[in-house]
């Protein structure tokens, strides 16, 4: 046989579920309470620090909140929202309860400046309530969380924009006289035969002498003095109205008929004739007009001889005047008065115009439009309205229209609105308001808005709600600062353009007629805009304003406008989750992942793409959490849990996909949910709910070659509720049987060098860890006890130890509790501090040894053939104190070897007694496949193992490898 030695040179790979001949040398069975490091090697893991006691349920959706506050640092909390919808915050570095307050009404941001939650007087909120775990949805930003509901589905309240009355405008274009300006009014209402009204128009006339004919007997000088044109201007008679005409009466002298004596003999004959100018309306054959010129009794009779036809749909009637002269004030003044004078019209001059209302839908038409402009009322489909008795109705929804831009008056009603068609496509038509100057008639500007009548507002109570850190607070009584938080629905802004095809609600919102749209499944936040997953859908806020979800304008696309896509897929692709890459925004269903991206420096509407990156499953009950600059997931497809890494995210190619759990292959539980990740200690902590183990990974990357990827666990004292992992702070909300739930505080930093309490440059590690200063201490000298009040919860099961802080540094005494409340140590513990909490078991299941060499590819091959008789085994510590280790044997029974690293002689008085640095030596003597070794130590002192060295005798058992 051969003398042979080997060295492992670390032990941070952590636990492997490979057989031991295929395990990588520093991988092991088992790896319980420690933490790799690949600079100070395998530590013990971090004790706990006992916070608070929270609360006595853990019911309910847990979630924490990290915020930099330029003025008071790092703000820290933890909060529950309970199955009621209650919310309870903590501070995470007190463990001092929040203050909470709930808002009756929705906010927006602006209200907050001066916000006065006196009012509030809600104690929980609806939208909250939840029944099964992961329902409710968390995201942070800023001084904002939000919380979204799966259950919840939102929907539409209202109107931004309320239905306009029945109206029109009637613009004046053009003044002329002698033409008739005729509107005809008709009642939408009635749509049969007695919408048709049949108007007339003079189309000839005659005129007569009435009472005379033509011969005045006068003398020389007033022969033919009454000639000459007679006009006669909007002249109603007869049947009708606005006929203008002009009589041309002409004269001749001629010898009397009848000479008087001494007078001249000479006299006046004259004729007349008509001249039409304008034929009027509703005249009829016969209808006649008469007029004097001058002389009494001496009448001119003007006969309408012949009239046209034509009829126009005017049910309500016809307001027409004629203007007999060039003012638009006449002519405005004048048709107000002949509509108001229609039943059921209302009429007011505005500017250049005539703003006309009804309580019933009507229209208005011009038979010449080159003198008005018209504005009429067009039906724009239903909407519904309340009835009054608290019912709904549906009424036709009237929107004047024009066909484009330049029919829209210069000056009209203050709030009136206009539909521009452009086209005969629906896709080109918006819509726009007048505003007034100084919100009066007459003189303003059209601005873009919304369609009337439709539901335009989200219902703000069905959306995800807030819970937001106010500015203001208080101090309680020992001065602690206690921080407001006020939970409230946000309010969405309303659609402000459009209507629902140019401007369409957001695919999570009920369809037009609907009621309830497509649950939200979560939220996240990307190039500064909300973003919402729904089914397949992603939808994000403008770019800024998160609580807006509709575009600026319905006549173009801005690049900061709100954004729809969705995602495709061969197999349903229901999204529930993501995470923000360099190369854009991974978002994950249960079976597929998608890459969210642009190819431009701005993400728009116009800009966005969406590709199917990878098709691995998903546990839609977890988040993707970043692995530097990969992404990782777990995976809860099959018995046990599986954690993939997407390596290389980019967006001109597919990234690899690697299972960073294939090692650990059969120890992960299958439903690891709750997760605490930090990029900075390259740290992942996964576990089960209502479990006390949590499954930890660590890696870290040296340029591209990750040096570090080990699996391990810890056993919590308590059912791990939530945990989080703030910069270097381990947080867990920890349960115990009687439903107590409590915080405890670990820290992640590795540290090292000098021992010394005082320096408290190495950890004790304790679980629970509180501390009573010596004043606090009583010591009997009857009965040799120090007592004191136990600054930490006690747990009757466990090992509670106390820990000299003084001038015995590293002196550990057992407690004996009185009461659940007061500690007693046996001798005098009153001169120095103590440090106390609850002793856990680190332990480290080695492999079995076999000899190994390099193999193709990096890889290891060991030799399994060979006879193996290992003699001992050289441990190479770093800072270490108490610890043990078990040998067994096949066929022995097994032998534990107990190590103090530090004897007499050996450390600085004063200082605990603990070596960091040292070779500690187990004898073997056995096969190496016939023993397990097992280091473990429960003790509050540190353990750290940096290698090991084996020595032992091999024989190849008279056979030469081939």
């Amino acid at each position: 046989m051969t003398s042979i030695t080997q060295k492992v040179p670390r032990y941070i790979l952590g636990m492997s579920d490979q057989p031991d001949e295929l395990k990588v040398p520093g991988q092991v069975r088992d790896a319980q309470n420690v933490l790799p490091d690949v600079t100070l090697g395998l530590l013990k893991r971090p004790g706990t620090k006992y916070i608070s006691n929270l609360t006595d349920t853990a019911l309910g959706q847990w979630f924490h909140i990290h915020k930099n506050n330029p003025f008071s640092g790092s703000e820290r909390y933890i909060g529950q929202i309970t199955r009621a919808g209650e919310v309870f915050i903590w501070d995470l570095y007190t463990g001092l309860a929040q203050d909470v307050t709930y808002s009756d009404v929705p906010i927006e941001p602006a209200d907050l400046d001066n916000y006065d939650d006196s009012g509030n007087t809600a104690t929980s909120e609806d939208y909250f309530i939840h029944q099964v775990n992961n329902q409710l949805q968390i995201l942070t930003v800023n001084d904002y969380t939000f919380v979204t509901n799966r259950n919840a589905t939102p929907s539409m309240s209202g109107e931004s924009v309320s239905a306009r009355p029945y109206e029109a405008f009637v613009e004046l274009r053009a003044i002329t006289t002698g033409q008739p300006y005729r509107l005809a009014f008709n009642d939408l209402n009635s749509d049969g035969d007695d919408n048709l009204v049949e108007t007339t128009s003079i189309s000839s006339m005659s005129v007569s002498f009435d009472g005379w004919d033509g011969y005045l007997h006068t003398d020389q000088e007033n022969v033919c003095q009454r000639a000459g044109t007679n006009v006669h201007e909007n002249q109603a008679f007869g049947s009708g109205t606005g006929a203008s005409f002009y009589g041309l009466v002409s004269c001749q002298s001629v010898s009397a008929r009848d000479p008087i004596p001494g007078a001249p003999n000479i006299a006046s004959q004259y004729s007349v004739s008509v001249t039409l100018t304008n034929g009027g309306t509703g005249y009829q054959v016969g209808d006649s007009f008469t007029a004097e010129y001058g002389i009494p009794g001496n009448r001119y009779r003007y006969t309408v001889t012949s009239v046209g036809r034509s009829t126009v749909r005017a049910s309500i009637g016809l307001a027409s005047y004629t203007a007999s002269q060039l003012h638009a004030h006449d002519i405005l003044s004048n048709l107000e008065t002949s509509i108001n004078g229609l039943t059921g019209l209302t009429a007011e001059v505005i500017g250049n115009g005539i703003y006309i209302t009804s309580d019933q839908p009507f229209s208005v038409t011009s038979d010449d439009p080159t003198l008005m402009s018209i504005i009429s009322a067009t039906d724009d489909g239903v909407y519904t309205t309340t009835d009054g008795a608290g019912g709904t109705i549906e009424r036709t929804n009237i929107v004047s229209g024009v066909n484009n831009v330049a029919g829209l008056p210069y000056q009209c009603k203050d709030g009136y609105i206009a539909r521009i068609r452009n086209s005969f496509e629906a896709e080109d038509d918006y819509y726009v308001k007048f505003i007034g100057n100084f919100g009066q008639d007459g003189d303003g500007v059209w601005e873009e808005c919304a369609k009337p009548g439709i539901p335009n507002i989200i219902n703000s109570e069905s959306m995800p709600h807030a819970i937001i850190r106010l500015a203001e607070g208080r101090e309680d009584n020992d001065g602690n600062f206690i921080s407001n938080f006020l939970v409230t629905p946000m309010k969405w802004s309303p659609r402000t353009a459009g209507d629902e095809i140019t401007n369409p609600r957001p695919n999570f919102l009920p369809k037009p007629g609907g009621r309830f749209g497509r649950p939200i499944q979560n939220i996240l936040f990307f190039r500064d805009r909300l973003v919402f997953l729904s089914d397949e859908y992603i939808t994000m806020s403008r770019t800024g304003d998160y609580f807006n979800i509709f575009g600026k304008s319905a006549l173009a696309v801005a690049a900061d406008d709100p954004i729809n896509v969705a995602v495709s897929s061969t197999v349903p692709a229901l999204l529930h989750s993501g995470l923000v890459v360099g190369a854009g925004l991974l978002v994950v269903s249960p079976n597929q992942q998608f890459l969210v991206r642009t190819d431009n420096d701005i993400l728009s509407p116009l800009t966005v793409k969406v590709a199917n990156i990878a098709g691995y499953s998903f546990n839609a009950n977890t988040n993707p959490v970043s692995i530097g600059t990969n992404v990782g997931f777990f995976s809860d497809s099959g018995l046990y849990s599986r954690f993939y890494e997407i390596v290389d995210i980019t967006v001109d190619r597919d990234p690899e996909v690697v299972e960073l759990s294939k090692a650990a292959g059969t120890l992960l539980p299958e439903s690891l949910e709750l997760i605490a990740d930090s990029a900075e200690n390259d740290l992942i902590m996964s576990c089960e709910r209502d479990s006390n183990e949590v499954w930890c990974y660590k890696y870290f990357n040296t340029g591209e070659r990750r040096v570090l990827s080990s699996w391990f666990r810890w056993t919590m004292l308590g059912n791990v509720v939530h945990h989080a992992i703030i910069k270097d702070s381990y947080y867990a909300a920890l349960e115990q049987d009687d439903g107590e739930v409590y915080l405890v505080r670990a820290d992640l930093r590795p540290l090292r060098g000098a021992t010394t309490v005082s320096d408290e440059n190495f950890r004790i590690h304790f679980d629970y860890y509180g501390s009573v200063v010596a004043g606090n201490m009583t010591y009997n000298e009857t009965n040799n006890a120090t007592t004191f009040t136990l600054p930490i919860p006690y747990f009757s099961e466990e090992d509670l130890k106390a820990f000299s802080l003084g001038t015995e540094a590293g002196r550990i005494g057992n407690i004996t509790v009185t009461g659940g409340t007061t500690g007693s140590l046996i001798g005098d513990w009153t001169d120095s501090n103590i440090a106390l909490g609850y002793t856990f078991n680190m332990s480290i299941e080695f492999p079995t040894i076999y000899p190994v060499k390099a193999g193709a590819n990096n890889s290891v091959e060991a030799n399994t053939r060979a006879s193996l008789i290992i003699s001992r085994v050289k441990l190479n510590l770093g800072d270490s104190g108490y610890y043990e280790a078990t040998l067994k044997c096949l066929g022995r029974d097994d032998r534990t070897i107990t190590f103090e690293s530090a004897t007499d002689g050996q450390y600085e008085a004063n200082r605990v007694a603990i070596l960091s640095g040292a070779f500690k030596t187990i004898p073997i003597y056995d096969r190496n496949i016939n023993f397990n070794l097992e280091i473990s130590s429960k003790h509050p002192s540190p353990t750290t193992i940096y290698s090991m060295e084996w020595e032992g005798d091999i024989s190849n058992l008279y056979y030469r490898s081939v």
